[in-house]
């Protein structure tokens, strides 16, 4: 296996786990499925992990402000 290769590939799906699951425990389980790569690049996918994260607390934090600023 590249491990560049590995983790580009990765890259596109935590992209797409952002837009599927936006909470900590669907990065999880998005992170889980990519262990047979962590071995390859854990420390960008734990990287990569803490981004979705930020962005997944950042986009609820809007969408809750959004709420109540409606409400």
């Amino acid at each position: 296996h590249d491990s560049f290769l590995c983790c580009s590939f990765n890259v596109l799906k935590v992209v797409l786990c952002i837009s599927i699951f936006r909470f900590i425990i669907g990065n999880l389980v998005c992170l889980y499925s990519l262990r047979r790569c962590l071995r390859y690049c854990k420390a960008d996918l734990l990287a990569l992990f803490i981004l979705t994260w930020l962005i997944s607390v950042v986009h609820v934090t809007a969408q809750e402000s959004m709420l109540i600023c409606i409400i």
